[in-house]
């Protein structure tokens, strides 16, 4: 036996009201039960049947629409049509029950469009739907929509397990247009946009109440002025979909957001973690903050296979916070760090860290603290300093940090640099107070500029195979306590002067070095507190060398994209050559890459210069020394230089450069040509604020000039360049700086 469905068909005839009979024409009334309506129901409790509703008019009038149990209601709308509904539009009821939109027309609700009880909603085509107040859809109901859909409302809520599912070949968009109104997604519901449809929110969108799960995918989005995220709750993103806050985002009570494949969360004032949420990032994601970034109470931010963070202010971790950074992640902070109450700051796997302001970690943990290791990469363009018991600062595994500024460390902090670490300071360093440990170990180097100055008890352990170059004076306070002990293979070169204290201690033991260079120092014999081991330590005046180099210099020049080394010589003794080795993002993996023969005999200055022109196309942390060859054969290595070159972005299609840029010049370069055929291209420039613009390209060499002109007039901040040609689309992060 066979099954037979039934319906009612109500089609528009002419414009004007609902409740006109002749305005409606009336199809399929078999087994729909008695009497036929003359006009569309308006309540359909009581049918049976599937109602479907064509208005190819402008048909207006009706109050209310109900939709209730055991009723499918299909409404049609064609285009250049409207349909207006003076209040309320309502699915509810707990039985079969649904509403079908579709059409290219307009729908006009001039109160509510309310959604409960296991009803279900489904929307397609290219409808445009106005709602003056309230949108809910709550209790299980089931929301859907495909399509080029324009869905506009006062407010809108989504609560108690109601779902709601937008999915679009070209653009459909959920928006809550009131300027007091907030978007609440809240009480277990469901929210999935994906195929660039999105929700834009005038004002706050609030997420809570542990909500399961929100999927953005493929190119959707969110814009909104504020997102608060509390109460628990899953948001993901991916395949190039955005998270954009035009002020402030703050995330609580154990939620977690996830982004993948080239998603993105843009904030365009500040962001707050808080009560153990997370962020976790993978697959060339990115997180942009226009402001200040605080985290609380056990809060994570986890980067992963080239994510990157750009912080336009500073950074604030508290309460056992933690940022870690893996797998070629990159993180820049323009404004200060600070790390307290056991926090950590983590960075492994070929991932780099630049901080422009100064740093401040109170840690109090050995285990917290900053941490690098894996071929890491730290720069720091200010002052940092480590205060307290055990705040830590780890270096390892051929990690290598530079400090512009001065570092101190004191009160019982704990500065580690091993295995092959490497650590430069370009001004001076200060150890001070019992307990704050320095400690150089495997074969790590390091690097001071400046003076250093240890004090009041402090220790420096240097030993294994560590080689320590400090270019200015060195000086031990006069404190018991204060010690410096060279062990293993160590090497201690000084070109200043050493000055001791009489009750501080200078231990040299095994085969380790002590030499000071050029300045003076204390006799082993005039100091009880001088102890040499027998040959082969040694402690004393430079020994012979066969070059005395006056400087070696690197500089990055990003218009020729060139690493410019330049050294001068103040005396030579059997001088060869000089050969340029490189090491990429380590200092233990080095090549030749050039060759300069040396003068052989000089008691005169003499200047050198070389330039590689061969950077590598992902850019990195580029280090370089001289290994300088005598004529017998016997070398001698320089100390390590290095510069920070960016990658070529989008090295498979776009190239964006300079980057940074003060706005002009400003070039768009296509690097394979076979990527581009022609096609129509699209440039869209997004603002630290979440804002966009579309640019109009009229020929593609004069798509940089284009850029330029519109950064003429913008604020310093980081700006997303998103160029679209075909069915094709890349991200590149342009920071501008005035």
């Amino acid at each position: 036996m066979g099954s037979k469905s039934f319906s009612q068909t109500y089609t528009s005839n002419s414009n004007g009201n609902w409740n006109n009979a002749g305005r409606w024409t009336i199809t399929n009334t078999a087994g729909c039960g008695s009497p036929i309506p003359n006009t569309p129901p308006v309540a359909t409790n009581n049918r049976a049947c599937q109602i479907n509703i064509i208005i190819n008019h402008n048909v207006n009038g009706l109050n209310d629409l109900d939709i209730g149990n055991n009723n499918q209601v299909s409404i049609q709308i064609a285009a250049n049509r409207t349909l207006t509904i003076n209040r309320d539009l309502s699915v509810t009821g707990y039985n079969n029950k649904s509403l079908t939109l579709s059409g290219s027309g307009n729908l006009d609700v001039g109160d509510d469009f309310l959604v409960s009880g296991n009803s279900n909603i489904t929307i397609s085509g290219d409808l445009d739907i106005n709602v003056d107040d309230i949108t809910e859809i709550t209790q299980a109901a089931q929301f859907e929509a495909g399509g080029n859909i324009q869905f506009s409302s006062d407010r809108i809520t989504i609560d108690g397990n109601g779902s709601l599912n937008f999915t679009a070949s070209t653009n459909a968009i959920f928006e809550s247009t009131g300027n007091n109104r907030d978007f609440i997604i809240r009480g277990g519901s469901n929210v999935t946009f994906s195929g660039t449809s999105g929700i834009i929110s005038n004002r706050d969108v609030i997420i809570d109440g542990n909500t399961p799960s929100i999927i953005f995918e493929d190119d959707s989005f969110m814009e909104s002025r504020d997102l608060l995220l509390s109460d628990g709750g899953n948001i993901q993103l991916s395949g190039g979909s955005s998270l954009l806050i035009g002020s402030d985002f703050e995330i609580d009570d154990s939620f977690t957001l996830e982004f993948f494949d080239d998603s993105e969360l843009n904030i365009g004032s500040d962001m707050t973690m808080l009560g153990g949420s997370q962020l976790i990032f993978y697959d060339n994601a990115d997180l942009v903050v226009g402001d200040d970034l605080e985290m609380e109470d056990q809060s994570t931010i986890t980067l992963n296979n080239d994510a990157s963070i750009s912080i336009s202010d500073n950074i604030e971790l508290v309460d056992q916070s933690k940022i870690l950074g893996n797998d070629n992640s990159q993180i820049v902070i323009e404004g200060e760090l600070s790390l307290d109450d056991q926090s950590t700051f983590s960075m492994d796997d070929n991932s780099t860290l630049l901080v422009e302001g100064d740093v401040e970690v109170t840690t109090n943990n050995l285990a917290n603290g900053i941490r690098f290791s894996g071929n890491s990469v730290g720069t720091f363009d200010s002052d940092v300093l480590f205060d307290g018991n055990s705040s830590t600062l780890n270096l390892r595994d051929d990690a290598t940090v530079t400090i512009s500024g001065s570092l101190l460390a004191e009160g019982g902090a704990d500065l580690f640099v091993s295995d092959s670490g490497n650590l430069t300071l370009n001004s001076t360093l200060t150890i001070d107070n019992s307990g704050t440990t320095l400690n150089f170990s495997g074969d790590s180097e390091i690097v001071i500029v400046g003076n250093s100055n240890i004090d009041g008890g402090a220790d420096v352990i240097i030993s294994g195979n560590s080689r320590a170059t400090l270019r200015g004076n060195l000086n031990f306070d006069n404190n018991n306590g204060t010690s410096w002990t060279s062990s293993g293979t160590s090497v201690v070169l000084i070109e200043g002067n050493f000055s001791k204290g009489s009750r501080s201690d200078l231990d040299v033991t095994n085969s380790s070095v002590f030499e000071i260079c050029t300045g003076t120092f204390p006799l082993e014999s005039s100091d009880s507190n001088i102890n040499v081991a027998p040959s082969p330590a040694y402690y004393g005046g430079c020994r012979i060398l066969p070059v005395d180099y006056l400087y070696f210099e690197t500089k990055y020049n990003s218009f020729l994209r060139s690493g410019d080394l330049t050294w001068a010589t103040a005396k030579e003794w059997e001088n060869d050559r000089f050969e340029v080795e490189r090491s990429i993002n380590n200092v233990t993996s080095w090549e030749k890459i050039g060759e300069l023969s040396g003068t052989g005999y000089s008691d005169g200055p003499i200047e050198y210069d070389y330039q590689d022109l061969k950077l590598p196309v992902a850019g990195g942390n580029i280090f370089y020394r001289l290994k300088q060859v005598d004529f017998d054969g016997d070398s001698t290595y320089s100390d390590t230089r290095a510069i920070q070159v960016e990658p070529l972005l989008g090295v498979t299609n776009w190239r964006v450069f300079p980057n940074p840029t003060t706005g002009y010049p400003f070039s768009i370069e296509i690097l394979d040509p076979s990527a581009y055929r022609d096609e129509p291209v699209t440039l869209r420039v997004i603002s630290p604020t979440g804002q966009y613009e579309f640019i109009q390209v009229d020929e593609m060499r004069e798509m940089g000039t284009q850029v330029s002109n519109y950064f003429e007039q913008k604020p310093s901040g980081v700006y997303t360049l998103e160029i679209t040609w075909g069915a094709k689309r890349e991200y590149h992060k342009v920071i501008l700086r005035r």
